[in-house]
């Protein structure tokens, strides 16, 4: 399977949760970055497959009962959300 398959359909979220996630936490939250903040939030950002996986990271959360700050959409072009260019085309343009 080509590991762009589908990019074109994932939209990268920012969550912020009161508390500190280590980043070692990465591979459990499907490899979404983790970025601790110097007031004590936690930042996690990366792409999220669909609604049901967005709900999946959210009930995670829950789960390890950190106080929900914020869920943003930040970008559709999953490339560009992520500072990096991916290896395949997504949307007819090189990310």
């Amino acid at each position: 399977m080509n590991h762009c398959e589908g990019l074109e359909e994932q939209v990268v979220y920012q969550v912020r949760v009161r508390g500190v996630i280590d980043s070692r936490w990465s591979d459990w939250f499907d490899g979404l970055s983790i970025r601790p903040q110097e007031n004590g939030d936690t930042l996690l950002t990366g792409p999220v497959r669909d609604q049901a996986a967005l709900h999946g990271l959210l009930a995670k959360i829950r789960d390890l009962g950190l106080p929900l700050l914020s869920v943003r959409r930040i970008w559709k072009d999953v490339g560009w959300a992520l500072g990096r260019e991916l290896p395949c085309r997504v949307g007819g343009a090189r990310n």
